[in-house]
């Protein structure tokens, strides 16, 4: 009778309907991280596509493009750090939610959610130099578009070409100008 009880529970085990059926917690964590890069990855081939739209587009045609939106990915991102705020990948979701120009309250939220849960995190460090970098890179932009700046060489404005001649921008500076 005991061998029959010990036979009926080894099969039980061995049928695929009767074991549970939990991923090990590196499997969840790589199938969000999976889910993230393929948000991104949408979201440049978006962008990817209207660039090139655009690039083909008559200037009337241009007009009535619209460029994608990146806040329409931001409930499915935000979905993403909701499930475990505290792992790499939120952090990377967060990161991702803050470079996309959100609304202040999302904002708000992220940075407050990346305090909370990541100030400790080696990665922080490498994220605010990023964040620096793209800030300072649109104040140089801006700037630049305010006084006028050259699109192709950027920091010739047209009082600097005024000022030094046209000539100026293709001849080099320097040790080399006496010879």
């Amino acid at each position: 009778m005991a061998s029959w009880t010990s036979i009926a529970l080894i099969t039980l085990v061995g049928i695929p309907s009767f074991r549970p059926q939990e991923k090990p917690p590196a499997a969840v964590a790589s199938s969000r991280a999976e889910r993230l890069a393929a948000i991104q990855k949408e979201w440049d081939d978006a962008r990817k596509a209207f660039s090139k739209a655009y690039g083909e587009a008559t200037p009337a045609q241009r007009e009535k493009l619209a460029y994608p939106d990146g806040k329409t990915l931001m409930p499915r991102v935000w979905d993403l750090v909701h499930e475990d705020s505290r792992d790499a990948t939120a952090l990377d979701a967060l990161t991702w939610i803050v470079q996309m120009n959100p609304s202040r309250p999302e904002l708000a939220d992220a940075l407050t959610a990346i305090e909370m849960d990541h100030l400790k995190s080696p990665k922080l460090g490498e994220i605010c130099d990023r964040f620096e970098a793209a800030r300072a890179h649109r104040r140089r932009e801006s700037r630049s578009q305010r006084e006028g700046a050259s699109p192709v060489r950027p920091g010739f404005t047209p009082s600097r070409i005024r000022e030094h001649g046209e000539g100026d921008r293709a001849r080099p500076r320097g040790r080399l100008e006496g010879h």
